[in-house]
């Protein structure tokens, strides 16, 4: 019995190396750091050693293996109550170290809400389906590409700024029509690519481009992280002990990240500064506006880059700031909302501004800033006002 425990042990550390958990996850999990594979490394030899020490030491090893194990589980259910207790969730850091578990659920359950509705778009849009021609009886319609702002991650679909922007001018006389053409994830070339190969078959009247700070990635990459959502780690490995225990194995992911996010390259701000805002990637981003700005010349299609902050974080100030001069450069019509939302919600802590407490998407305050000057923007923009049923030949 002794030797098949050793073996047994012996056998998972040798076979849990990065080929055989990418033929797993077919191949769907990237060990693409050093990191991951030092880490995968420890966890073999640690499986071999015990296997090793098993087979040396026999019936004395199980036992003292099966205390270790006993010590672990009544560490981690102690670690769990103190987790669960209020004064170890502070809803108030604008950096949380970690997100209860229970948090992330509220998220997870409104995003579930928005993919079952987006399931019925023909792009998969949280959005119903709309017709390629313009209704007579609307006044405008406005075209908005965007990404998880416009598609509403992590909060209710009528919080969506477009959802209020649409609802505004309905209340003020005004028949609108908004084609809501977002994804998670989405740059602005993805934006780009859509309105080329689908959206132009539309009629609108308008067209946004609801910028975002990552928007100016020019290729599919993204921010690293130690532990993925959904990731083969936290959806094979980690799963199965959050149902018992959800606090620390989401404390223990959420320190993961923070932890590599502040002493490697990984991590979201990280990405932003040495991947998007780079002199090579911003000037390819600069021709990209040039092309977008050609196109809708030449179709003669009125448009505006808004500039959407998730927050009056100064970080998001800076970015911005670099995309205005290129804006600039290239004459894009564009309304920076940034130095909106520092006046009328600065007196809010970032972390009040969430979508909800675990997700730092744009919530209600945000939202609310938003669609209320985004409309009046519009309104001096097209010159559109109640019981004006034609819009005027806007053109810049």
């Amino acid at each position: 019995m002794n030797k098949v425990f050793g073996i047994s042990f012996i056998i998972i550390g040798v076979c849990l190396n990065e080929w055989t958990i990418k033929l797993i996850s077919n191949y769907e999990t990237k060990f693409d750091s050093i990191e991951k594979s030092v880490f995968l490394i420890l966890i073999q030899i640690l499986f071999i050693s015990a296997g090793i020490y098993i087979i040396i030491k026999k019936k004395r090893a199980i036992q003292n293996i099966f205390i270790l194990f006993l010590t672990l589980f009544i560490l981690i259910v102690s670690f769990e109550i103190i987790l669960s207790i209020s004064y170890f969730q502070n809803l108030s850091s604008s950096a949380p170290i970690w997100i209860p578990q229970k948090y992330k659920n509220i998220s997870i359950e409104i995003n579930k809400r928005h993919q079952l509705k987006s399931l019925s778009n023909q792009y998969f849009f949280n959005d119903i389906n709309r017709s390629y021609k313009k209704d007579t009886s609307t006044n405008i319609r406005i075209a908005v590409l965007g990404d998880s702002f416009i598609w509403g991650a992590g909060v209710p679909d009528s919080v969506i700024w477009t959802r209020k922007l649409e609802k505004l001018f309905i209340r003020n006389g005004i028949e609108c029509e908004m084609l809501n053409w977002g994804k998670s994830g989405w740059s602005t070339l993805n934006e780009y690519n859509f309105l080329k190969n689908e959206g132009y078959k539309y009629q609108f009247d308008y067209l946004i481009f609801a910028f975002v700070v990552n928007d100016p990635i020019m290729d599919s990459s993204i921010h690293k992280l130690f532990i993925y959502p959904k990731g083969f780690i936290e959806s094979n490995i980690l799963k199965p002990f959050s149902l018992v225990f959800p606090n620390t194995v989401s404390f223990s992911t959420d320190l993961f990240n923070n932890f590599f996010s502040t002493y490697s390259d990984y991590g979201y701000f990280n990405w932003l500064k040495n991947k998007v805002y780079i002199q090579n990637n911003l000037a390819d981003y600069s021709n990209l506006l040039e092309d977008i700005k050609k196109y809708c010349e030449e179709r003669n299609i009125p448009f505006v880059f808004i500039l959407t902050p998730e927050n009056h974080n100064p970080i998001l100030k800076k970015y911005f700031n670099q995309i205005i001069d290129i804006l600039k450069k290239d004459e894009i019509p564009y309304y920076n909302l940034f130095p909106v939302i520092e006046n009328a919600l600065n007196k809010y802590s970032i972390r009040e501004l969430w979508a909800n407490p675990a997700d730092g998407h744009p919530g209600n305050l945000v939202t609310e800033v938003y669609s209320i000057n985004v409309y009046d923007y519009l309104i001096n923009d097209l010159n559109i006002m109640p019981n004006k049923p034609k819009l005027m030949n806007h053109y810049r």
